[in-house]
């Protein structure tokens, strides 16, 4: 099996000290990407990707960047940044999916939540 990243956009907004695990089935909203793709994009872009605001694993946990081995909560206030990111990156094809994600969820103003490899 691959090791992939899993986007989904997250219904209802996360509880303050809501914790979770790995249950990408429960959204169905979702996509994909190759944890290469996701490491090299990553390594283009450090510097800003490690400063956009963001939780791991509850909204009680705020940190920067994504939670690689984890969970992720992407605030919709966040959306547009990783969308910048992708928007400019020469290998932007390879993120269509995500980017489509991003957009409907900035759009919905929902968290998307972020499963790690």
């Amino acid at each position: 099996m691959p090791c992939v990243h899993e986007f989904c956009i997250m219904p209802q907004d996360p509880g303050p000290e809501e914790e979770f695990t790995y249950t990408p089935e429960k959204f169905p909203d979702q996509a994909v990407v190759d944890d290469d793709d996701l490491n090299e994009w990553a390594g283009r872009h450090r510097d800003a990707l490690w400063s956009i605001p963001v939780y791991y694993h509850e909204r009680s946990r705020p940190d920067v960047g994504l939670a690689w081995y984890g969970i992720t909560l992407i605030p919709p206030s966040s959306a547009p940044a990783f969308l910048e990111l992708l928007a400019g990156d020469p290998e932007k094809e390879k993120f269509a999916g995500l980017a489509g994600l991003l957009h409907r969820a900035a759009a919905q103003n929902k968290f998307i939540i972020h499963y790690g490899i």
